[in-house]
């Protein structure tokens, strides 16, 4: 059997003492099929704006604050806001004050102001503020050919939709904003008129163009032709936002990166609108790992915002989380278990048994006794490192032990307990 160190075993899927992904990945005839793949790309973090659209989360400022520290400690410097909601002008004051650097976006839904009397000025007196705020780029929904609520579609034409967006690009980009063309939902509405919005933003001056999967209902590939669509016909940074509804979000949001996106919107945890957001942990090692994208991500300090963001939020994921579970660096199957054993627990990198090392996201591998460890192999691996008697009788002596002290209530017995039960039998 070839090892990881064996010659063959050479390239850029093979990252030594991180991890040893597929090499089929990086196989010529697989990666000409995304000419336009970057090489690098960057992300927006969501969990600030639509984690609070998760049921039940709501965000105080100083859980805001103390989320936005330590996603700038994982690397992430760039934000989202929605004005009307969660105290955007406030949210986008203190973040300043505590991260100057910060890159803030807010999503401002221009249509939303035609309920009151002298929209316009509404509009620039908001957008004012949030300039005097900092704020760096604003997100215009744009408008919708198909899911526009019907009290906006009754009393205005498209037409005067698509002037009152261009004439107010105009203005934020006067003031100094980028600004981001993303309708809600686009990826549901005809192609000529997402073009159209596409085309009448652009030409007032937009600086970049968002494809959002809203409710999570494109495929993967139909995200990359969307994605491909749309760059060859502006020359402009586009990104990638998709829930999680149907469950392919991460998938979906990788192929628009494979397809040209420069930018994508993620979320800790996945939190977001009913099913989700995509998960910014899963996407960013995915793309690290499996397609070699730099995201510019500390990835070892993803398992700390996670943390953070489980605590803040209340919602703890499931043990099996990829990336991040409670479970996922916990090895009690014998034939795992006895391997990572034998290599050492505090080994860089397991190859044989794991994608990656644990060190790379923050976290530290571990090893569990329970019932379908009690037969021998692991038993003996121990007994040996602790220079115990390792003969046939011992053995099943400590697996008799072992089996009387595991219950329903206690499933397992952690390294440290096996070992006061090994010296203590022995």
């Amino acid at each position: 059997m070839c090892g990881i160190n064996d010659p063959k075993m050479v390239g850029p899927w093979n990252v030594k003492d991180k991890w040893c992904v597929s090499p089929y990945n990086f196989e010529e005839e697989v990666v000409s099929q995304f000419p336009n793949k970057p090489k690098q790309i960057r992300v927006r973090d969501v969990t600030l704006c639509e984690g609070q659209h998760q049921p039940g989360v709501r965000f105080t400022l100083e859980e805001q604050l103390t989320l936005a520290i330590a996603l700038r400690e994982a690397g992430i410097n760039r934000t989202k806001a929605l004005i009307g909601n969660f105290k955007a002008f406030e949210f986008a004051q203190a973040i300043k004050k505590e991260i100057p650097d910060e890159h803030i976006d807010v999503i401002f839904p221009i249509i939303d102001y035609d309920e009151y009397g002298d929209s316009d000025k509404k509009v620039l007196e908001d957008m004012e503020r949030l300039a005097k705020y900092g704020v760096d780029e604003l997100c215009f929904p744009g408008y919708n050919s198909w899911n526009t609520p019907y009290r906006l579609t009754s009393k205005y034409s498209k037409q005067h939709m698509l002037e009152r967006y261009a004439k107010m690009t105009e203005e934020a980009r006067k003031m100094g904003f980028e600004v981001e063309c993303g309708p809600v939902d686009g990826t549901r509405m005809p192609w000529e008129d997402l073009n159209e919005l596409f085309s009448t933003f652009i030409q007032a001056g937009a600086t970049s163009i968002a494809i959002y999967d809203s409710y999570g209902v494109i495929t993967p590939y139909g995200m990359k032709y969307l994605v491909e669509k749309t760059k060859a016909l502006y020359d402009v940074p586009v990104l990638v936002h998709v829930h999680a509804d149907l469950g392919s979000a991460e998938a979906s949001t990788i192929a628009g990166v494979l397809g040209g996106a420069e930018y994508v919107d993620l979320a800790l945890l996945g939190l977001g609108d009913r099913a989700g957001n995509s998960s910014l942990e899963e996407v960013v090692m995915q793309l690290e790992m499996n397609y070699g994208i730099e995201t510019g991500v500390k990835v070892d300090k993803l398992l700390e915002a996670c943390r953070v963001a489980e605590k803040v939020s209340g919602i703890y994921l499931p043990y099996i989380k990829p990336i991040t579970g409670a479970n996922v660096f916990i090895n009690e199957s014998e034939a795992h278990a006895s391997m990572i054993l034998s290599e050492g627990l505090n080994a860089k990198y397991v190859a044989s048994h794991e994608a990656f090392s644990p060190t790379v996201v923050g976290a530290i591998r571990e090893v569990k006794f329970g019932d379908i460890s009690s037969s021998g192999t692991m038993i003996r691996i121990r007994l040996e490192q602790l220079g115990l008697p390792t003969d046939e009788a011992t053995i099943k002596k400590v697996g008799l032990e072992m089996k009387q002290l595991l219950s329903d209530a206690k499933k397992f017995l952690s390294l440290e307990e096996f070992d006061e039960l090994a010296n203590k039998v022995c």
